[in-house]
């Protein structure tokens, strides 16, 4: 047994002092005691290690890349949509090995401890198998072991353009499957990471308008006979138009006709929502399924601001996402959660209520224990039977010093950002120490020379 024992530990019931957390060789937390003395106590303040929920490791190679405007053309979604399908068409397994590597370290300096990739890079350029079946999303389960961080894997099923069942069309075609080597993929990688603790499996569809609606009810009949305990994953009313077409094939938003057509329960995850009607948000909250927020992307693609008013009065669970990973920090993605809300309403401290007074308290401690079902359970808390992933707030820090202790993740998300985070720890083993990640000047060679071989492409 190890036990590290903290200046303060921001513990589910709120901020506690001298808090000693006691784990296992496996980094799962056997004990918590509060009020411990240590000699060798950890300057700082532990808080649960965040995960972002929604990320495509592959687009941090474009990250800043889509903010130049053609002349006389007006920008969009769809427009950005094109340039990252140009980015599509060029990306290796090597490549796509070194860029996630480089973006899990920053995601660990950000104050992510946990990643769920949303990964529908399955073949070739074309459409063209690859030899192994498997070999886009191992790159990633490699870049998740050269880095540390906790992987929840989510192959996703895209197999149409449109709600009219348009064919996949030039780099959309490398995330083409059928539902059989869907299922293939599903159960080759469950075969290969079963023995890896820091890797789970989850199940994704891309969207309603990407996969038949008798095709999506196919592949929850499989997953409710044989994947049962795997979260689903999903985007939902990311764009006006997605909304319209939506309704006209359909007969209902994307989100109501989920809510109609499925069991949507803890072990959901649907993505944005950020041109859901409130009502369908409040009814998303009700039925227990997370929301996941992913405000610099959103900001970013000029999605939206979902209206969460309702959503949070029916207490609903919500999680954040890095999505384009045009922003890696846990702090800021949190601030601009809080914002967007501020914002939309003209109220402030949307987020806080009378349990969670402190808005950033509820924000942290909302989203990272959200999180545990539609990724690794193991996640989302430090407390018995969670693993420890936990990063520490470095106290001294000007950005966080100084008031009531009671206000430093308010601090924290409204008045700092990643610098003050000085060390996280995974599954009990300290990754990033004093700001600083061994492996990061060998993984950030290797991403420079993709980099330069991408725009050689």
């Amino acid at each position: 047994m190890t036990t590290v024992v903290f200046d303060f530990a921001l513990l589910p019931t709120g901020l506690a002092r001298k808090v000693a957390v006691e784990f296992g060789a496996d980094g799962i937390i056997r004990a918590v005691r509060i009020g411990e003395r240590s000699p060798t106590t950890v300057a700082g303040a532990a808080i649960p290690g965040m995960v972002s929920t929604h990320s495509h490791a592959f687009q941090r190679a474009m990250a800043g890349g889509g903010e130049n405007r053609a002349a006389r053309s007006p920008d969009s979604f769809w427009t950005w949509r094109e340039r990252m399908y140009a980015l599509v068409n060029k990306i290796s397994p090597r490549d796509l090995r070194s860029i996630a590597a480089q973006l899990f370290i920053e995601l660990l300096k950000g104050g992510y401890t946990g990643v769920v990739e949303f990964q529908y890079l399955h073949t070739a350029p074309g459409g063209r198998a690859y030899a192994d079946m498997t070999i886009m999303s191992r790159s990633l389960i490699s870049a998740a072991r050269d880095t540390g961080i906790a992987l929840t894997l989510v192959p996703v099923l895209y197999q149409q353009g449109g709600f009219r069942r348009q064919p996949l069309r030039g780099a959309q075609r490398r995330f083409g499957l059928t539902l059989d080597r869907y299922i293939e993929l599903l159960e080759r990688l469950q075969r290969q990471t079963a023995s890896d603790p820091a890797i789970s499996m989850g199940l994704g569809v891309h969207s309603l308008r990407a996969v038949h609606p008798g095709v999506l009810k196919l592949l929850l009949a499989h997953r409710a006979t044989n994947l049962s305990a795997w979260p689903m994953h999903i985007h939902a009313a990311e764009q006006p138009a997605e909304v319209v077409a939506c309704r006209s094939a359909l007969g209902a938003a994307p989100l109501r006709w989920l809510l109609d057509n499925a069991d949507v329960d803890e072990h959901w995850c649907v993505v944005h929502g950020t041109q859901a009607a409130a009502t369908e948000l409040a009814a998303l909250a009700r039925s227990g399924g997370r929301l996941a927020v992913c405000p610099s992307t959103e900001g970013n693609l000029g999605d939206g601001i979902p209206d969460l008013e309702r959503f949070l009065a029916a207490s609903g669970a919500f999680t954040i996402g890095t999505d384009s990973n045009v922003c890696r920090s846990a702090v800021e993605e949190l601030r601009w959660l809080e914002y967007g809300q501020r914002l939309r309403t003209g109220k402030r401290l949307v987020f806080a209520n009378d349990d969670r007074p402190h808005t950033a308290e509820r924000l942290w401690q909302g989203a990272a224990s959200a999180a545990g079902t539609v990724a690794d359970a193991r996640a989302g808390a430090i407390e018995v039977g969670r693993r420890a992933d936990l990063c520490v707030i470095d106290i001294d820090h000007p950005a966080v010093a100084g008031g009531d202790t009671g206000g430093l993740l308010n601090r924290l998300v409204f008045a700092a950002d990643r610098e003050a985070i000085r060390d996280v720890m995974v599954a009990g083993r300290w990754l990033i120490r004093d700001r600083t990640h061994a492996a990061e000047q060998a993984v950030a060679l290797r991403f420079r020379k993709s980099l330069r071989q991408l725009d050689r492409k």
